[in-house]
């Protein structure tokens, strides 16, 4: 087949497809059209089935009568003229920059827009030329300052999408549901609700939820309300600002750099369960980013390790699956990337270890004791392995007693010094100190031999209780000939200890295969050497 240019419909459906991938990723698009229109309410519509129509409606700035005939064409925007001034406007002044959400949703649904400005006496309503954009038919109606976007029969032109829509329904009224609480939490001053819509039998699906800031909104004040006292009361607001090249308390005046703004949970067993299962929930200048891939997900692992060190010092298994945690990321437009993902959910830093740095920083302070029991940990462990090093076989402990007895002449070599633990002492550890170890409930048996063994957060740390060990004293000291009458010989068998089976061979070959690289030829080969 020659290659040949796809018709200019394919290709709009084609790429439309992509943008828009359910009916939570179309509600997201037009959300952030209407924060970007600086909306401070913003009602969802949304009917049970998730496509026969969803409704997004603001109290924003409006469109001018002399832009209506741009919307819905491709890459049309009023948020950027050129490439070089989203280093600039990419961060918090701006969510939306390609010109892409209406002219995806035209493609893939039938889209009818109601906007009107503070300037205009009455609203316009018009309906987009499908698939092009554009003004296909406009009126003049009765209708408040802001935009209303009204979108009919989403994925009809998509029928494999369209079937899975409807089967996912109540899942999709839930995801856009989360996504108005990652909303409600990055930008605690906006007022937000979802409707479900009656469907054509005349039943209500349940589903409805709403969040109303007060004249001073809060973080605080946004987790009351989605999340109940009880999470709320078990949470400690956490700020921290990086200027320069170091991390400053708020207070102190300085040029800020990076700024983290967090709500986590306090290190208090007891009340565990009212922040398991409530999520993480990043942001990045009010922008709600992905905290499964990516830089979110780093961000989640290392306060599941703090979380984890932080309960199970008190000796006790916790669960820790998917912990609650809000965190907004305040910083310079030209230190991150956000076009990285067609719904700009995930951002790429340009000094990611730094923001990662002062995160960690900002988890040690919240809890203070997890970084000593860490070199608790490891101190013990060392402890543990130098005070056996009397299983180590030296030069002279390599021998057998037989061999030391008859023609021992040699000198006795001395063990090494025992190499120093972390806390600088040698041989055992800490005195009054208890070793432990972090141990797993659950087993990647999935996992291959080239994985990273702890590729998830340990779920807790157990003392662990190790005999010391009495070290093996040999005397070495010539001993006076005792006058005894003459004794059978006694067989080798029986003269020697067990370290002759231990002793080092080095007059064989070997090889060690693993899963991953063994061969029938290399097993043969092995084998062929043992013979």
């Amino acid at each position: 087949m020659p290659i040949t240019p796809l018709p200019e419909s394919t290709a709009r459906l084609l790429g439309s497809g992509v943008a828009i991938t359910s009916p939570c990723d179309l509600v997201k698009e037009l959300v952030d059209n209407a924060i970007d229109a600086r909306a401070t309410s913003i009602e969802v519509s949304i009917s049970s089935d998730s496509i026969k129509q969803i409704v997004v409606r603001d109290d924003g700035h409006g469109i001018a009568p002399e832009d209506l005939e741009s919307l819905g064409r491709r890459s049309h925007t009023s948020k950027l003229r050129s490439f070089d001034e989203l280093q600039t406007r990419g961060g918090g002044d701006t969510l939306g920059f390609r010109g892409e959400a209406l002219a995806s949703a035209n493609c893939i649904a039938s889209v009818t827009i109601t906007t009107r400005t503070g300037g205009d006496p009455v609203a316009s309503r018009m309906t987009l030329n499908s698939g092009v954009g554009g003004v296909k038919d406009l009126t003049k109606t009765s209708a408040p300052v802001g935009t209303t976007v009204q979108v009919s029969r989403l994925f009809d032109k998509l029928p494999v999408r369209k079937h899975e829509a409807i089967k996912n329904g109540k899942k999709s009224i839930s995801q856009v549901r989360d996504l108005l609480k990652a909303y409600a939490l990055a930008r605690p001053y906006l007022r937000l609700s979802l409707k479900v819509l009656e469907d054509s039998t005349g039943s209500s699906s349940r589903g409805a939820w709403s969040y109303s800031p007060n004249r001073s909104p809060t973080v605080h004040e946004a987790v009351l309300q989605i999340f109940g006292k009880d999470l709320a009361s078990n949470c400690v607001e956490v700020f921290h600002r990086l200027a320069s090249d170091r991390l400053v308390p708020l207070h102190v005046q300085a040029p800020p750099a990076i700024s983290l703004d967090a709500l986590i949970p306090k290190p208090n067993r007891d009340r565990i369960e009212s922040v398991r299962g409530k999520g993480a929930h990043i942001s990045v200048d009010g922008r709600p980013v992905s905290s499964t891939r990516g830089f979110g997900r780093k961000l989640v692992k290392m306060l599941k390790s703090y979380l984890a060190g932080a309960f199970g010092s008190q000796g006790s298994s916790v669960p820790l699956a998917n912990p609650f945690f809000r965190l907004n990321i305040s910083c310079p437009p030209s230190s991150y990337d956000s076009n990285v993902t067609p719904l700009k959910d995930e951002v790429i830093f340009s000094d990611e270890p730094r923001v990662l740095e002062c995160f960690e920083l900002m988890c040690r302070e919240t809890y203070p004791g997890v970084n000593a029991n860490r070199d608790r940990f490891k101190s013990g462990l060392t402890g543990r392995q130098t005070s056996r090093k009397h299983l180590i076989p030296t030069a002279h402990n390599a021998r057998s007693p037989a061999e030391k007895q008859n023609g021992g002449g040699d000198s006795p070599i001395p063990d090494p010094p025992a190499p120093a633990t972390l806390d600088g002492t040698s041989g055992e550890p800490v005195h009054g100190e208890v070793p432990r170890i972090r141990v797993k409930s659950r087993v990647n048996m999935a996992r291959t031999g080239s994985n990273t063994s702890l590729d998830t957060v340990l779920d807790q740390a157990l003392p662990a209780h190790l005999p010391p060990l009495s070290p093996v004293r040999e005397d070495i000291s010539p001993k006076p000939k005792a006058q005894s009458t003459p004794k059978q010989p006694v067989p080798r068998y029986i003269a020697e200890s067990i370290d002759r089976y231990l002793q080092p061979r080095r007059d064989e070959d070997f090889e060690i295969a693993v899963d991953e690289t063994a061969t029938i030829e290399q097993v043969s080969l092995s084998v062929g050497r043992r013979q």
